[in-house]
């Protein structure tokens, strides 16, 4: 009995950690820091090192300090994404009032549909109605 407690336990703080994981990886927009990596690396190994061996010139870093300098462009980009989301939150309930709908709603509108009988749709419609979002919330269901 224990077995199946611990793997419950276990199991929900593993999704948890996973969850958390993919929030980071959305704020610091990892496909575009992939994408940044990837172009420095190819622009080291395609363009520049065939190129300089035939001008005479060299490579100034080796294979670790280039690592560290992909690695600190990639670390100041995601820095630089997350101080733009956080600036740019009051503009963007303007400008974009029907973006992605929160857990937390999301989690509102489950709750009173499985209170009420009633499907998620009429429940979203239900919470509005009594006001049980905040006014970007209620904007975007």
């Amino acid at each position: 009995m224990a077995g199946g407690w611990m793997e419950k336990h276990l199991y929900g703080k593993i999704n948890k950690m996973i969850n958390h994981l993919r929030s980071i990886f959305t704020l610091v927009r990892f496909p575009n820091l992939a994408i940044i990596a990837a172009t420095q690396y190819a622009m080291r190994y395609l363009i520049m090192e065939p190129l300089l061996p035939n001008s005479d010139f060299h490579l100034q870093f080796g294979n670790l300090q280039f690592f560290l300098l992909v690695l600190s462009t990639v670390f100041i980009a995601g820095a630089g994404y997350i101080i733009n989301d956080y600036f740019d939150t009051r503009s963007d309930m303007i400008n974009k009032p029907t973006r992605a709908i929160g857990e937390k709603t999301v989690s509102i509108i489950r709750l009173q549909a499985r209170e009420s009988g009633l499907t998620q749709w009429q429940a979203a419609n239900e919470c509005i109605s009594q006001g049980k979002f905040t006014a970007r919330a209620g904007t975007a269901v």
